[in-house]
């Protein structure tokens, strides 16, 4: 989404850690997504307006209104209603969406009235979940899934607006991770590689796989039917399942060996993007490409690609041999931008152990030469 005019939004003593979502809301045509606020020694306990997209306004971004404090996830269900899932519990957009609340301005902060324009309203019983936590909405069963961690939750609609847990079961051991669920198909992929599949009944452990050990999930999705399964890495690995012939899928093409995002459209349509700023469509029943989709580039995307780059791909980058120590230690193949805890889809540095190495020797050789032919050469 566009900002607004006239600059980015600030916050007192905090700054904003990035977008919950953004969401499609395909009744309203319209995407939605809250700002985080942070503050240098933690997440902020203060709400953040609802951002909204629309396409007829050329995706300009407004506000709408205010979102629970501490929001982890954002949904959007069958009716187009948006759905805030936080640690306390989950909330439901009670109004219009492009509704807010009048403020008032106390010691120069604005806040909402409540009782006035659109609010989020409690649509669970009181929850105490941990953070990050992952959530899900099955649209076909009216359910909600949710991982914290600690738990793993499956939440039913009442047909009152609220949703009754129904089923919960607690882990063995503390693993944060993400969760999707659609038709019968309820996965969790886990921060240390592994991917599960559960009963949604029960919740019975069905299947597990090690994808890639200790590689952090960024995104994870399954088509409306439950058939495919999508995962995707930090180090750029696009893991795909049907679960239907209970075997790992194998694409061709390019653009799969540095994925940024991936999403399953249909039940059979897979989005991939990439790295180079591309997006590619997969029909996964016939396995072949539908379309490639990328925007012209600018001069300052052609100057990176072609310039900026390789020249930082060539000169030594001591910096990074921090990023390999991390490695050694932990053999974790991305590194957080910061040291809290955040979520697993926030932005992580992917660790290349070797090319940092590989830099360092040839400066380091290049340099050494070329002192020595010039000492060979100078006559003291």
């Amino acid at each position: 989404m566009r900002p607004e005019i006239g600059g980015e939004r600030s916050v007192a003593f905090g700054l904003f850690g990035g977008l919950v979502g953004p969401v499609y809301d395909a009744r309203g045509e319209r995407i939605l997504a809250i700002d985080k606020p942070l503050q240098q020694f933690g997440p902020m306990n203060r709400a953040a307006p609802l951002l909204i997209g629309k396409e007829a306004q050329d995706w300009r971004r407004i506000e709408g209104p205010a979102a629970p404090a501490g929001t982890e996830v954002l949904l959007v269900d069958s009716q187009g209603t948006p759905l805030a899932v936080t640690p306390r519990g989950v909330f439901r957009l009670k109004g219009s969406v492009e509704a807010k609340p009048q403020p008032v301005k106390v010691l120069g902060i604005e806040l909402p009235l409540e009782g006035d324009g659109s609010k989020f309203v409690e649509a669970s019983p009181a929850l105490q979940l941990s953070t990050p936590l992952s959530a899900a909405l099955n649209t076909a069963k009216s359910e909600l899934a949710i991982f914290d961690g600690r738990r793993l939750l499956l939440l039913a609609a009442d047909g009152q607006d609220q949703y009754r847990v129904r089923i919960e079961n607690a882990m063995d051991d503390y693993v944060p991770g993400l969760v999707a669920y659609a038709g019968p198909t309820l996965v969790v992929a886990l921060a240390d590689g592994r991917v599960q599949q559960y009963a949604p009944a029960d919740l019975r452990l069905e299947r597990e796989w090690t994808v890639k050990r200790n590689s952090v999930p960024r995104f994870l999705a399954a088509s409306p039917d439950g058939r495919w399964v999508a995962a995707v890495f930090h180090d750029g690995r696009l893991w795909l399942y049907d679960t239907q012939q209970q075997a790992d899928v194998s694409l061709a093409g390019a653009g799969l060996h540095d994925v940024s995002a991936a999403t399953l459209a249909g039940s059979n349509r897979l989005l991939v993007a990439d790295d180079n700023n591309r997006v590619i469509e997969y029909d996964l029943a016939a396995g072949k490409v539908l379309e490639r989709r990328q925007p012209v580039l600018s001069s300052m995307d052609i100057a990176y690609r072609y310039v900026i780059k390789p020249l930082y791909t060539v000169f030594p980058k001591p910096g990074e041999l921090d990023n390999m120590v991390h490695y050694l230690l932990t053999d974790q193949t991305s590194v957080p931008v910061a040291g809290r805890r955040q979520s697993l889809g926030a932005t992580r540095v992917r660790v290349d152990v070797w090319g940092p190495v590989w830099s360092n020797l040839a400066f380091l050789a290049v340099v050494l030469a070329i002192g020595c032919v010039y000492v060979s050469r100078k006559d003291f």
